[in-house]
Parts: structure tokens; sequence; C-alpha cells
């Protein structure tokens, strides 16, 4: 299609006519524009390469003419063109999923003796006959050759969609942190292009190592674990992009997934109860560890127990119990929310002693004469009322003590002795008594001087 100008100032333009011819000499056949065009068109049909000039004729309405050629132009059919350039093909794009680079192939054919070049899909030209593309994501593949003789074009595109280098999008769900019962972890996957694959996991102890050995194969989507303690599922969750004939592994999401079970309650463990030490309480819960320990007597205040949290073991002591019963309650909870209570009865014995003293009064005398036995007669101390070096203990309490007896010297000259039993063990309503002995002649001269001092022990303490 080429543009033409015409006028004719005067009448006007009557008729535009046009010719092709070989040459440019005046032809003798015209065919008529259409009023007003201002383009010819010419189809070639030739089956080579020839030369045509473009021949205008404008009438005017005088009938006054004016003729014109343009110069030549070289003209070739469509289908020449097309038989001229080379055809070319592509082939390699993946029948099934990969996440492996695809290797397409492109050839050119009827190509020999001729002048092209190959515009390949990243825009790159290429001389030669032959070649490859690769394709590294999903889309059509063009390839173009072109024919630079005759300006021909010829293409060959291919699809690729069989391109998968994204992992599945696994979502782990189940309880988080310590249970009481079995737990069931559900593992959900999706994978938008080759679909999910194969599924494995593993029950292991840590997390630190990755196993590759001993994996089960998951047929649904949960994994029901039962056993107490901390334990972590591994998984391993393929799409279908792999090439086992190659030992091209499939794209693959991995991890791991804790679990914490704890079936069994905290035990509470009582020691004796003493007056002097208390009683020690031991709780102890070796899986989830201990949350809380509380523990009241009778219907007294909880108390807590200080720095529990996330300790396998505690011991506190409880102390100063009233005398009678008491029941001391402790409530242990651990972190997986299981709970014990233990209630131990403890009955503290009312001790109640009465001692009786004499008036511990004693006098001393270097005794009288006695010229038939020339000795002296009634030589050293007695005490000044009769049972006045007397020391009677009554057990009035509940339970059993025991009674020790001690004469701390004043005097070092003077010393005592308890005559009896030192110490004797009362049970409840029992009594028992000793009497102050002394001996040794007083240091210097005394009156109503102390000259040591009696203690009654009760206990072992």
């Amino acid at each position: 299609m080429l543009p033409i100008t015409y006028a004719d100032a005067g009448s006007g333009v009557k008729t535009v006519q046009y010719s092709w011819t070989g040459s440019n000499a005046t032809p003798t056949s015209w065919s008529t524009l259409g009023t007003g065009a201002t383009t010819v068109t010419y189809t070639a049909s030739e089956s080579t390469q020839t030369s045509k000039h473009l021949h205008i004729k404008v009438t005017d309405k005088l009938n006054h003419i004016c003729t014109a050629y343009s110069s030549s132009y070289t003209v070739i059919s469509q289908t020449a063109v097309k038989n001229h350039t080379p055809t070319i093909t592509i082939t390699g794009a993946p029948t099934k999923w990969t996440n492996d680079t695809a290797t397409l192939n492109w050839e050119l054919s009827d190509y020999s003796g001729k002048n092209y070049e190959v515009i390949l899909p990243d825009g790159k030209i290429s001389k030669n006959s032959s070649g490859e593309v690769w394709a590294r994501q999903n889309g059509d593949y063009t390839v173009t050759v072109r024919d630079l003789d005759y300006g021909g074009e010829n293409t060959a595109a291919i699809k690729v969609d069989k391109l998968d280098f994204t992992p599945p999008t696994v979502t782990v769900s189940g309880l988080n942190g310590w249970s009481k019962v079995n737990q069931t972890v559900t593992i959900t996957a999706s994978d938008a292009q080759s679909g999910v694959g194969e599924k494995w996991y593993k029950i292991v102890s840590n997390n630190k190592e990755t196993p590759t050995e001993g994996l089960t194969k998951l047929t649904g989507s949960t994994i029901t674990v039962r056993a107490e303690g901390q334990c972590y599922i591994y998984y391993k969750i393929y799409d279908n992009a792999g090439d086992s004939d190659i030992d091209r592994e499939a794209n693959k999401t991995e991890g791991f997934r804790l679990v914490q079970i704890d079936k069994t309650a905290p035990t509470v463990n009582f020691g004796n109860y003493s007056a002097a030490a208390g009683m020690t309480v031991t709780v102890s819960d070796s899986t989830s560890k201990l949350a809380s320990v509380t523990y009241k007597i009778g219907d007294g205040a909880e108390n807590s127990v200080p720095n529990v949290n996330g300790q396998a073991d505690i011991a506190f002591t409880v102390k100063n119990l009233p005398a009678g019963d008491n029941d001391i309650t402790v409530t242990a909870t651990d972190n997986a929310g299981l709970c014990t209570t233990s209630i131990k009865s403890v009955h503290v014995e009312i001790v109640s002693v009465d001692i009786a003293w004499g008036d511990m009064e004693f006098t001393y005398s270097d005794g009288i004469w006695n010229s038939a036995t020339h000795t002296y007669d009634g030589v050293g101390w007695k005490p000044n009322e009769t049972d006045g070096n007397k020391i009677t203990v009554r057990n009035g309490g509940e339970a059993k003590v025991s009674v020790s007896y001690d004469y701390t010297q004043a005097d070092t000259a003077v010393s005592g002795i308890f005559s009896g039993s030192s110490k004797v063990s009362l049970s409840a309503g029992d009594s028992a008594s000793v009497w102050l002995v002394l001996k040794g002649k007083p240091s210097e001269t005394m009156s109503k001087k102390i000259i040591g001092t009696a203690t009654v022990m009760i206990g072992d303490d």
C-alpha cells in the first residue's frame, strides 16, 4: 500500500487511474480509484522478486490529463516469502512434574543456503541451525526464525507447565504445652502446582538431629502420641516434582513439632512430726514439673510454697502445730494441670509436768566428838526440813516424757548427787522422786548462801 497525493486548482479532479507495470513506459491499461482515494495497494503474486512501477493518471473536469510513475519497487508474494523462510520447531517440555530446569531444543529445517537469524525467548539472536533453551519457570516459550533475504518469519512456541520449585505449604496443629491426655497432632499440607506427595514422620527425643532412617509413612493427616514425657514429631512432606529414576528428591517441607504429655499427678510424701524439727513435706513431679504447691493446717488459710514452678522436687517444713489433732492438707498441681491433694493427720500430744521441790536448804556440820569411837558423829550436810532435799516430778500430760537431773557447783568444794535414778521415763500419770545429796566441806563460812544449782530437765533436749 502506497500513499498518493493529487490536486487540480482549476476545474477540479475528474478521475484518478493507476496501473502497475514492470517498466516506466506509459501503460495502456488502467484501473480507476475511488473518489478521494489516497492510497494504492498492490497484492504480489510473483514467486520470485520482481520490479514494479506504480503509474498514476489524473484527469480534470476539462479532460486535461497528468501522468506520473514511481521508482521501482521489488515485490514477491507472501506465499513465496513464506516458502523461502526456514521452518523452526521447539520441543522438550516436561510431560511430568519436575523441580529441575527444563532443556528445550529448537531446530531449523529447509535452511541450507539461506540468510537467516533466530530470535530466542530471551531476545538474544542466534545464527545456528539448532540450539537449546533453558526453562526455569512455567510459561510459553517462543522462538522465531527471520528470513534476512525476503523478510519472512516463522515461529514455534511450546508451553512449559510442569516445573515446580516450591515446597508444599504445611500447617501443624495441636495442643501447645503440656497435656494430661494423649495428644493428636494434625499435619495439613497443600501444594498448588505438582500437588502433595508422600508424607513421612518419626517420633524422636530431640530436635537437633534430622532423622534419616526409621521414618513411618503418614497415610492420613493425624499422628497420636500416647507415651508420657517430652518428644518431638519430625515430619517431612514432599510434593510430586521429584524424579525417582535419577534419584532426584522432590521439593519437601520438614520440621519438628514438640509434644508434651504427663498423665501422672504429683506425689506428696509426709515425714514425721516433732515439736523441735516440725514435719518435712516432699512434693515431686518429674515429667511436666510442678506448677504450684499450697498447704493449710486444719481450716486455716491456704499457704503458697514459694519458688515451685518448674521444679521436679521441692521440700518444705510445717512447724509449730498446736496441741491436739491437726489435718495438714497439701495441694500440688503440675504443668499438665494434674492435681494431687493429700492429707496428713498429726496428733500433737500435750506435755504437762508438775515439779515439787523441797525447800532445798541445807546445813553443814563438822559433827560431835564420840569419845567411844574416837570419831565425829553427824559430819556433813543435812536438809533443814525432812525431805527438804526431795524433788518429785509428775507427768500430767499425754505424752511420755524423759526426766533427768543435774547439779551445778557454786562452791567447788561442794558437790551434789541425786539418790535414785538420775534419768527416768515417765508415762502419762506417773511420777518419780529423787533426793539431792551434798558432799564436801564448804570452803568458807556461809549463811543463806547459794552453794549450787539443781536443774530438772524434761525431754532429751
